[in-house]
């Protein structure tokens, strides 16, 4: 999946440098900023950059565990202006930033997937920067809850609600969109595009059928064997949709045309609904 550009972005993508052609410097270059950075107890990489599946659409995601709260500090703006050169560098970073504090009494907060998928991306290569992050959400006190993350079958909510409820909560999303922000806006269709894969994923990880961290097409083939053929009819639908975003983004990287990219996000608007 990745992210929905606006058509500056694609734009200013258009006369930068590649993503993808710059792609292992890149990782370079942040591993070495982020360890002269004092305030930096240990970063990770995670996302498709950690399962080398990523795309034009990738985004660079981080989990950097801090010291002391830096919003303000020249601290705060090392990593700021580390962003803004990964961005000239042809990088779409994304940092979670976590203070330590935080992460030793609050990650109460941290979705079931999302934990899982952070231990699986912590276990591949180059991922880790200074100390492992993982290891900062291990107070004691919390045990019991990040035991009860790495049980799947505590998950109890039943997969059909759960279906249902986003289904639910993309139309009423369609509904609204035009009460929307530019930059919500397409925050809103990176969702829609993502949504088949991600209910998708936590559905059949509950299940044990899968890991946090499966791909598109592991996910298709075990679907295939799980649901009936209306469920894989909409998986599918969904997912050309996603290509279709895809397709038109490379054709606007070589082309750009600000009417037509807007058609074509509109489209996608239009036709998710319909699945």
């Amino acid at each position: 999946m990745g992210k929905v550009f606006s058509f500056d972005e694609i734009t200013q993508r258009n006369n930068g440098p590649e993503h993808q052609s710059n792609l292992h410097e890149n990782i370079q270059f942040l591993s070495e900023a982020l360890v002269e950075n004092e305030n930096v107890i240990g970063a990770l990489i995670y996302g498709s950059t950690a399962f080398q599946r990523t795309t034009i659409r990738s985004d660079m995601d981080v989990l950097i565990i801090i010291r002391t709260v830096t919003i303000g500090t020249e601290k705060g703006r090392d990593l700021g202006h580390l962003m803004q050169e990964l961005q000239q560098r042809g990088a779409i970073p994304s940092f979670e930033i976590v203070p330590l504090k935080f992460a030793q009494s609050g990650c109460h907060s941290l979705d079931t997937l999302f934990w899982k998928h952070l231990k699986e991306a912590a276990d591949r290569p180059n991922c880790r920067i200074g100390e492992n992050p993982i290891t900062q959400f291990s107070s004691p006190r919390l045990q019991p809850f990040l035991e009860s993350l790495e049980d799947s079958t505590k998950e109890t909510w039943n997969a059909e609600q759960y279906l249902g409820l986003q289904q639910r909560r993309l139309c009423h999303g369609i509904e609204l969109w035009r009460t929307y922000s530019p930059e919500r806006y397409l925050v809103f269709l990176q969702k829609v595009l993502e949504a088949p894969v991600h209910t998708s994923r936590r559905v059949l990880q509950a299940r044990g059928l899968t890991g946090a961290s499966a791909s598109k097409k592991e996910i298709r083939s075990i679907l295939t064997d799980h649901v009936d053929s209306s469920v894989q009819h909409r998986f599918d639908q969904l997912l050309e949709l996603d290509g279709y975003y895809t397709r038109t983004l490379e054709s606007q990287l070589k082309r750009p045309d600000q009417s037509q990219y807007e058609e074509a996000l509109q489209i996608i608007l239009y036709e998710a609904p319909q699945t």
